[in-house]
């Protein structure tokens, strides 16, 4: 015989020494009635609408183990969006009447997991759609709870899909309500909860893709709201010219925006210059109220810092990565500018030597002037290359400190025939109020005693070997 006995800090099953099991559940249904059971916004605007319903509670366990909860499952709620909350280009994209779809969902509590979603183990969940309406192709319902601003709780309810205007699909990520909880001491509008009504929830990310003669590519925009971030990366071909671009804009610092658009164009086949060298892109970068870090630059020039500033590849697929690059290597300053050209040469058969260079000059006075470089050298092809050298240049000149600093740094991966190549060198050249002139190669000798006057050396600094 077992007893369950309710305590104030808990529930205690009271058993014999076997182990048997036990559980005790209740529910409550609401059916189908008069639409909607619940109404949550306006019947006007953007809402939701909850149908019937089933409520549950439950307490299992045995003479070892116990849990209790309860469970509402939903199987009729209705998300309708309209777009009088969105700005220009949602509303241009949209159909007139916004969206709706509808779907089941389901929530609970217990004594092991916490609150959760049904289908999720935590208060986040992504619900499958795939349903089509005209140009108009739903993909899933996400539904989250987080911490809200000013609020207890936020609750947001979004959809995400694509929509096809002619030759061109626009993907819109996470459009939708969010509407906040509070728990007033005075109690609220339903029970101990005030629900304020919904607003409209814009999409977290757009993205475009092109199929149209002559044009084929895509890209994608998104907004961090937190960091108040806008950033994009863009690929189009148009016959034999490829555009590739990459941006971002933040709006949320003391000194009002930063903006950063680094944009190349590629030509196939290259445009031939002279003694074997071709033409294989040009491009340019503009920074508004951003400076160069030269520091970040020096440590990334072994870790593909570089790639992202010179036409970094893939970069609708690589945005997250280049955009985290190019904010660490151009801080934000305000009242600096970044401006430069880049261009991208190859020389021999199957490109034997590729060459990435760009001049970027920071605004205005004091002015200072960077040379980023790469090169890649493989012999006989990139395939099954023999020699295979790769290594970044970085120079740097500051009028306003009197500095003159240039770096080459050989990447891993240089080898002749099997035997890895490494080694680094510096130059630092000062015609300032301390004047100082040093040139390494691998570093200092280990008895040589370094001048406190000279700068550190970027680390780690290899000295040139064949290994």
């Amino acid at each position: 015989m077992q007893a369950i006995l309710l305590k104030s800090n808990g529930i205690e099953v009271m058993s014999p020494t076997n182990s048997s099991q036990f559980r005790l559940a209740c529910a409550f249904e609401r059916a189908n009635g008069a639409w909607p059971t619940f109404l949550l916004g306006s019947s006007e605007d953007s809402r939701l609408e909850i149908g019937s319903f089933k409520a549950g509670g439950e307490i299992s366990g045995d003479s070892h183990r116990h849990c209790f909860g309860f469970e509402v499952k939903v199987p009729q709620v209705l998300l309708v969006i309209k777009t009088g909350g969105g700005d220009g280009f949602v509303k241009k994209v949209l159909p007139p009447d916004g969206l709706q779809s509808e779907f089941q969902a389901g929530i609970g509590w217990s004594s092991l997991n916490g609150f959760y979603f049904k289908g999720s183990a935590s208060l986040v969940v992504n619900l499958s759609l795939h349903k089509t309406f005209g140009p108009v192709t739903l993909h899933s319902v996400y539904i989250g709870v987080g911490i809200g601003e000013g609020e207890a709780l936020t609750i947001r309810i979004a959809m995400s899909g694509n929509v096809s205007l002619g030759p061109v699909s626009v993907t819109l990520e996470r459009i939708g309500i969010q509407a906040g909880v509070d728990f007033p001491k005075e109690g609220g509008n339903l029970g101990p909860l005030q629900f304020n009504p919904p607003d409209f929830l814009g999409p977290r990310g757009l993205g475009l893709t092109v199929k149209a003669a002559g044009v084929t590519g895509g890209g994608y925009l998104s907004f961090d709201k937190a960091n108040h971030l806008y950033s994009g990366a863009l690929q189009l071909q148009f016959a034999k010219v490829g555009l590739d671009a990459i941006g971002f804009i933040t709006t949320g610092g003391p000194d009002g925006f930063s903006l950063v658009i680094n944009i190349n164009t590629k030509f196939t086949p290259p445009v031939q210059l002279s003694f074997g060298f071709m033409l294989v892109a040009v491009g340019g970068l503009i920074a508004i109220n951003r400076s160069m870090s030269v520091e970040a630059l020096q440590a990334g020039m072994l870790d593909g810092t570089l790639d992202s500033l010179l036409f970094p590849r893939n970069p609708v697929a690589q945005a997250p990565r280049i955009i985290q690059d190019l904010q660490r290597v151009l801080p934000a300053q305000d009242g600096r500018y970044v401006v430069g050209p880049m261009l991208r040469l190859t020389w021999g058969a199957k490109s034997l030597v590729k060459i990435d260079l760009g001049l970027f000059f920071e605004l205005p006075n004091p002015l200072r002037m960077l040379l980023a470089g790469q090169l890649d050298v493989a012999v006989p092809h990139e395939d099954k290359a023999l020699i295979k050298f790769q290594a970044a240049i970085l120079g740097l000149l500051d009028l306003g400190r009197k500095v003159l600093a240039i770096d080459t740094r050989i990447k891993e991966g240089s080898h002749i025939v099997g035997f890895e190549v490494l080694g680094d060198t510096a130059l630092r050249l000062s015609w300032g109020e301390k004047p100082y002139f040093l040139l390494s190669m691998g570093g200092f000798h280990p008895k040589f005693p370094v001048p406190a006057v000279y700068p550190a050396l970027p680390q780690p600094f290899h000295r040139l070997s064949l290994v």
